[in-house]
């Protein structure tokens, strides 16, 4: 009897080495998922980082290995990333397996309560540390990317104000923003199209944008995002990560190095509390308001905008002056 959960079963009369079914395997569930309409950049990084790990040993050896020796050679003895990134690896690894075993339903794939795992705590922005950012951000002049102090205020008010994420916020192109309905259209984000709404007072911020950006526009670039770089050049998503963190760390919010302190999603988490302790002032009725925050935000059920629902001591006052206000007036009646 021999495993049928190895990588090349013994009994199938297949002369290729097992490090090529390997490669061949990666390169087939690259492409499926590009064929489902993702990009698949970062997860095809963490694959080829995967098989770069695993080929060696692979190749040292003389018989076939399952695939559960491989996967758990890789968990075990890791990479040299950062525990965030390694951890990222493994769960793409396992989407791997997954594949896999729509092809040969005994092929193994890991537990995902089992594997290494990283949660970050969102950190709470208060309104006093987003009026600090804003200040900052207008008068951002590195060191970090090369970015205009307008571009960067304009970047943070967007994210705050509409909770879009920082990819949907760069890659905004002109076509899509309309500063007379006051609406963003954010396309294939998460393979969906949404239309977002926002205020009367950002639109008139992007109009005063807009009046500069023109000075910003290179000749030959041609760029149609809303936000560009002092190069002229679109801003782009690891350009204002970066433009971010600069701001954060001259704040003393986030540390000199390492991922701890704010990250640009806290943003999008601020956005949503702000929304919720909105609502609970007015005294809506949350159950019937948030459907519309979840779609509003990209999310196709209530399950995606949970992680960013927190209750902070400011909610929690308000919430309990409506209980009280609602217990006294039951109890005149």
């Amino acid at each position: 009897m021999h495993d049928c959960a190895d990588w090349r079963c013994p009994c199938q009369n297949e002369r290729q080495h097992t490090w090529r079914e390997l490669r061949r395997d990666i390169d087939n569930f690259i492409a499926f998922k590009r064929r489902l309409g993702f990009v698949y950049k970062g997860g095809e990084a963490s694959l080829r980082r995967f098989q770069r790990f695993v080929e060696p040993f692979l190749r040292s050896r003389r018989g076939p290995l399952s695939l559960k020796t491989i996967t758990d050679r890789f968990i075990a003895e890791g990479g040299k990333l950062s525990c965030r990134m390694f951890c990222v690896d493994v769960a793409r690894v396992r989407h791997l397996c997954l594949y896999r075993r729509r092809l040969d339903p005994q092929a193994y794939a890991p537990d995902s309560l089992t594997l290494p795992q990283v949660k970050f705590l969102p950190y709470l922005l208060t309104k006093a540390e987003v009026r600090k950012t804003l200040i900052a951000a207008r008068r951002y002049s590195g060191p970090g990317p090369r970015c205009s102090g307008e571009t960067a205020y304009l970047l943070v008010l967007i994210c705050y104000c509409t909770g879009l994420r920082i990819g949907e916020a760069t890659r905004l192109q002109l076509d899509a923003v309309d500063t007379d309905a006051c609406t963003f259209c954010i396309r294939d984000s998460k393979r969906k199209t949404r239309i977002a709404p926002f205020g009367h007072d950002l639109s008139q911020e992007i109009k005063r944008y807009m009046r500069k950006r023109i000075l910003l526009v290179h000749p030959r670039s041609g760029a149609k995002e809303l936000l560009l770089g002092l190069d002229g050049r679109p801003l782009g998503y690891w350009r204002a990560n970066q433009v971010l963190t600069v701001i954060w760390r001259q704040l003393g919010l986030k540390p000199p190095s390492g991922h701890g302190g704010v990250r640009p999603t806290d943003l999008r988490h601020a956005f949503a509390r702000e929304r919720l302790a909105a609502w609970y002032r007015k005294g809506a009725d949350l159950n019937a308001q948030l459907p519309w925050l979840s779609a509003y935000m990209g999310h196709t059920n209530l399950l995606g905008t949970e992680i960013y629902l927190h209750t902070t001591p400011e909610l929690m006052r308000t919430a309990s002056r409506l209980f009280e206000r609602r217990f006294r007036q039951a109890g005149s009646l």
